[in-house]
């Protein structure tokens, strides 16, 4: 009799789980097939997303706002202090991260942890962007991407009245662009004495854009003309950045080799290839030093006007100089600064003092000379020396100086046009 039950309840359990086994198939989802179908309940995110708060971006984006500093917008990011001084060290040979402009962009790159930097992009403007990549812990390196561009010329013309610079400025010229016009007759024409109402002028200025035709945000003065007291005055802007009147001639005093009194044993030549000592990779020296001791003076090597004056925790106290056409040079590791920013200097003129403030190893002057911003080496670099163009190099500029010619009348026509149209009917 007990064999019996236990069979009976052995087939009833046996009955239930094929039972089970049924409602469980029948309700098992179909199996996907190479498609996700789309429901407008949230379902998908709400299962398959990791909570809001497990979420890090791995890239921000900064637009520089005025006031804003390095330090500043780094706490703000979350980055300490460490991580800045790494970045700043790679960027003393450029020094682009030392002063930054409104409307500039910093992109953020950071690593899986959310915390950790590891890239840092500044866009100078839309041809020239900075990479700085961490190599170690404590090291970053710099990388320069810069693209094609060209340039586009545009005629500016005007009657002077009251001052050039009053007139230049109704005209649509820049402050920066009507100065640098008069610092290429500074050796010939005294504005304040020498132009009278009734004057006229043309001016060709050049704009850089990409290939992709966005403005890089880069001016050059190209070609002038002023009609002073019925004589006319002309500059051509030449390949080697110099500007020269009609026959060749230079407009401005030749630079200075050397930006000191004495010669000092060059420590460490420009070299674009240098191999950093520590990683073994390619770390430019976009400068010369010389060996010199604190509070030898140095010299700025043709006139200009002061464009930055800093101090820099790798760079140490240091003078940058914009000089006429493409020129700008840049002085380091000083120990003592005697001009300030927007100050014109002249060539020869005492700047500051050597020193050996910021990373270095002893002391020395770091001197670098820049052309169209890009660095050259200053001890070989093709800088304005002498006051004639040679004769090789009359044909190139003479085809050049035709073509911004031909610009020049027109921007007059166009001016003298406009004169006719506003002049009072005869009576």
């Amino acid at each position: 009799m007990l064999k019996k039950r236990l069979t009976f309840h052995r087939l009833a359990l046996a009955v239930l789980a094929g039972l089970l086994v049924m409602t469980l198939m029948a309700l098992r989802p179909e199996p996907v097939t190479g498609h996700l179908v789309h429901r407008t309940d949230g379902w998908l995110t709400r299962h398959l997303s990791p909570p809001a708060s497990a979420y890090t971006p791995t890239e921000h984006t900064y637009r520089v706002m005025p006031g804003d500093t390095l330090g500043g917008i780094f706490r703000d990011q979350g980055l300490d202090r460490a991580t800045l001084r790494a970045v700043l060290a790679a960027d003393t040979e450029l020094l682009a991260l030392d002063v930054l402009h409104p409307g500039q962009q910093l992109l953020f790159g950071f690593a899986r942890d959310g915390s950790t930097l590891s890239r840092l992009t500044l866009i100078q403007h839309a041809g020239h962007r900075i990479h700085y990549h961490r190599v170690t812990d404590a090291l970053f390196e710099f990388e320069e991407v810069i693209q094609p561009t060209h340039w586009r010329q545009q005629t500016y013309a005007g009657v002077i009245h009251g001052t050039f610079y009053q007139t230049a400025r109704q005209t649509g010229l820049r402050d920066r662009d009507i100065m640098e016009a008069q610092r290429i007759f500074d050796e010939r024409i005294n504005f304040r004495r020498d132009l009278r109402a009734g004057d006229t002028f043309a001016l060709v200025l050049g704009s850089e854009f990409t290939e992709d035709g966005e403005a890089t945000g880069q001016r050059r003065v190209e070609g002038v003309r002023l009609m002073a007291r019925g004589t006319p005055h002309n500059a051509f802007l030449h390949d080697d950045g110099n500007y020269y009147d009609s026959h060749g001639e230079s407009l401005n005093r030749a630079f200075l080799r050397y930006p000191t009194v004495s010669r000092y044993r060059i420590s460490s030549p420009f070299n674009l290839r240098r191999q950093h000592p520590v990683t073994g990779r390619i770390a430019p020296h976009h400068g010369v030093d010389f060996a010199m001791p604190i509070g030898a003076p140095v010299l700025t090597t043709g006139d200009g006007v002061v464009t930055r004056v800093g101090n820099h925790p790798f760079a140490g106290k240091y003078v940058e100089i914009e000089h006429h056409g493409v020129f700008k040079t840049r002085y380091l590791h000083l120990h003592r600064i005697l001009v300030h920013r927007g100050q014109s200097v002249s060539r020869g003129d005492r700047i500051a003092l050597s020193g050996n403030t910021g990373r270095s190893t002893g002391p020395h002057l770091h001197f670098e000379l820049h052309v169209n911003n890009r660095p050259v080496d200053p001890m070989t670099a093709d800088i304005p020396m002498a006051q004639r163009l040679a004769d090789a190099e009359l044909d190139t500029f003479r085809q050049r100086a035709a073509w911004l010619t031909d610009m020049l009348d027109r921007g007059d026509l166009r001016l003298a046009q406009r004169q006719a149209r506003h002049a009072a009917p005869d009576t």
